[in-house]
């Protein structure tokens, strides 16, 4: 599939007097894991995620026209990671990519002429690793140092909640806070922002950084997901329109899930920690967001030596992750997952 092709008409090329010139620029964010509050995290409840060593590289090439009043237009590479995207994928992301240009415009930035846009890096896509985050923060760092500009974390945290909801609809914004501020966090939305449509206000939030007192060996292990995560999230709404006492218990039992959880993290308690891994995914399984396939990954997981397994992010497929006591074990697990055909990473969270 040629993304080019598939998002835009060509133009006439510019006669050799008047080509354009290029400027370009690169810039990185990284991915996340959440450790315990997905879904409660929409409705104001607190939730745990860490940033990854693994995440998207944007690589923006301008073509500046000589035209000053030229539109601003954003385009997909067909180089990197876009070559195998599907062309409803690749509208979303065009779409995204406009709605950074349109963003960061009205932040200030003189742009003008053709953004074309190439992604790399080793996340992988649509499976709960917040790869759109990544991806929407890295843009905007881009597209900023491109103009010799700086946005604050504050901006960054605007234009990415932006760009987020042309991928969920009604993002929490934990993903890219995590992308932009890096190590553990957590995360809380206000009530208010919790309650407003489209995302309420992007500063609706509260957070805290958390120190890991033990150091965290974990594998991760994901399948192709089952929709999207808008779907995941509007599925959980309308259940819980219908049944609102049942989910508003399992958002409350999941928020004091994660309180816990926070202590067992920063005072290296992997033992508890273990426990309230398992406890978040039984909840989730009564969400109604996690799948046979996540349940049996988490299962093998914990057959390799886990202490505890829950799924993470949105589900309907997705990520699953375990967590070892030690690294020779998370790494002698991921060894067996990968000989076994299963897609696994080991990481070590400091």
């Amino acid at each position: 599939m040629s993304t080019k092709g598939s998002t835009q008409q060509s133009s006439p090329s510019p006669s050799p007097s008047h080509s354009p010139s290029l400027v370009e620029a690169s810039s990185w964010g990284a991915g996340k894991l959440i450790l315990f509050g997905e879904h409660a995290v929409v409705y104001g409840h607190p939730a745990v995620a860490v940033a990854l060593s693994r995440g998207l590289e944007i690589h923006v090439c301008r073509e500046v026209s000589p035209d000053a009043n030229a539109r601003v237009e954003a385009r997909l590479s067909a180089r990197g990671r876009l070559i195998d995207i599907e062309p409803p994928q690749s509208a979303a992301l065009l779409t995204a990519f406009h709605e950074g240009l349109r963003w960061a415009s009205e932040r200030g930035l003189a742009l003008s002429g053709v953004y074309e846009f190439t992604v790399a890096g080793a996340l992988p896509f649509k499976v709960g690793l917040g790869s759109s985050a990544a991806l929407s923060v890295a843009s905007l760092r881009a597209i900023a140092k491109l103009h010799h500009h700086h946005f604050s974390d504050a901006e960054l945290f605007e234009g990415a909640l932006s760009m987020e909801r042309v991928f969920h609809q009604n993002p929490s914004g934990l993903d890219h806070q995590v992308s932009i501020q890096g190590g553990a966090l957590m995360f809380q939305r206000s009530t208010l922002a919790a309650t407003l449509e489209g995302g309420g206000h992007a500063k609706g939030f509260t957070q805290r950084s958390l120190n890991i007192g033990k150091i965290l060996h974990l594998v991760l292990s994901w399948t192709p997901r089952e929709g999207s995560t808008a779907d995941a999230v509007s599925g959980v709404a309308a259940r819980r329109a219908d049944s609102p006492s049942i989910y508003d218990t399992l958002f409350y039992e999941i928020s004091e899930i994660t309180k816990r959880g926070i202590t067992a993290i920063e005072s290296g308690d992997l033992y508890t920690l273990s426990a309230l891994l398992n406890d978040n995914h039984q909840r989730l399984i009564k969400l109604g967001v996690s799948t046979p396939a996540l349940n049996q990954s988490c299962e093998r997981l914990l057959s390799l030596g886990a202490l505890g397994a829950k799924m993470s992010g949105a589900g309907h497929g997705g990520t699953s992750f375990g967590l070892f006591e030690s690294e020779a074990r998370s790494q002698a697990a991921a060894l067996s997952l990968q000989a076994g055909g299963h897609q696994a990473l080991a990481l070590s969270l400091h």
